[in-house]
């Protein structure tokens, strides 16, 4: 199975609005971003800053993304005795809407190679 990554959504995208690939990719890094060497985030996007300011964001047709948390957690303590307990983070949720998960569910699934 192959993956959809960045680049390929440039060309697409070009290719299908009409765009030059300069002009799609700077359209993507204003949505989701802009990347250093494909490992982290450098300018952040519209995305990433809503998430920050706690902001749902809600794509018709496709689905929304909102901030949650996630308590720590008690651990072990590595150092000596008792426990400690983690910090609470964010992560981000993506609900898909029923626009995007209906068709997905009409399309039959074919066993992967090394399942039985």
């Amino acid at each position: 199975m192959k993956t959809i990554h960045r680049a390929d959504i440039v060309e697409i995208l070009a290719r299908r609005v009409h765009i030059s690939p300069a002009d799609a990719r700077e359209v993507l890094n204003e949505l989701f971003g802009e990347t250093v060497e494909g490992r982290h985030l450098a300018v952040p996007g519209l995305f990433h800053e809503a998430m920050e300011k706690g902001l749902p964001v809600a794509i018709s047709g496709f689905g929304s993304f909102e901030r949650r948390i996630r308590k720590g957690q008690k651990r072990g303590n590595l150092h000596g005795e008792g426990t400690v307990r983690s910090r609470d983070t964010y992560y981000p949720k993506f609900t898909p809407y029923p626009a995007l998960k209906k068709p997905l569910r009409e399309i039959p699934v074919e066993k992967e190679e090394g399942s039985e």
